[in-house]
């Protein structure tokens, strides 16, 4: 307990170096791909999930149901190993880079070449680490706002003449966000 309150992790047995400096190096890494998935699920899936709410029980909710279990069924090395093998290795395009956070040439790159560059190494990870949480997310939105759309206040509103779009997005939506909201936690 001292070391860890020190942050002394001690000596990695994988290459005997100091695990600390190694965790610090590593977490620029980890903290775009987290921030950058959390932020494009949320901002892909709470749509979906209003749509399929408002669009109950129709063709297209079904069809999105169906997608998003397959999203949420597949585990995220399957679905990285699938994306690589497709869109990487040649099979049959390769579009995207094989690994790495940036291309290791000695290019000189300005400033948005650069981010072009880190962009276009993320994608593939981003879209295998966003496929899980966007299917959740997307089902708590639609439960949500289902929720919320039998409520005696939605009634109310549409009772007073307001148009459906601003019953779902200006009541519906805002209270039904709550669960997607207290989720932010947990992906973090």
């Amino acid at each position: 307990w001292k070391n860890l309150i020190t942050l002394d992790f001690g000596i990695s047995t994988a290459d005997r170096r100091e695990v600390l400096p190694t965790i610090i190096s590593k977490l620029k890494y980890s903290l775009s791909l987290t921030l950058i998935s959390v932020l494009l699920a949320y901002l892909i899936s709470v749509p979906i999930g209003i749509y399929s709410a408002v669009k109950q029980n129709t063709a297209s909710d079904m069809t999105i149901t169906v997608m998003l279990f397959l999203l949420y069924s597949l585990p995220t090395f399957f679905t990285g190993t699938v994306l690589l093998r497709l869109f990487s290795e040649g099979d049959p395009v390769a579009w995207f880079p094989t690994g790495g956070f940036e291309s290791s040439d000695d290019t000189s790159r300005t400033v948005l070449e650069h981010l072009g560059d880190v962009v276009w190494h993320l994608v593939m990870p981003m879209v295998t680490y966003t496929s899980v949480s966007l299917a959740t997310l997307s089902r708590y939105a639609r439960t949500g706002v289902i929720d919320v759309i039998r409520a005696d206040y939605i009634r109310t509103a549409r009772a007073k003449g307001l148009h459906e779009f601003v019953v779902i997005m200006k009541h519906a939506v805002r209270n039904g966000m709550i669960p997607i909201l207290t989720l932010l936690g947990g992906l973090l």
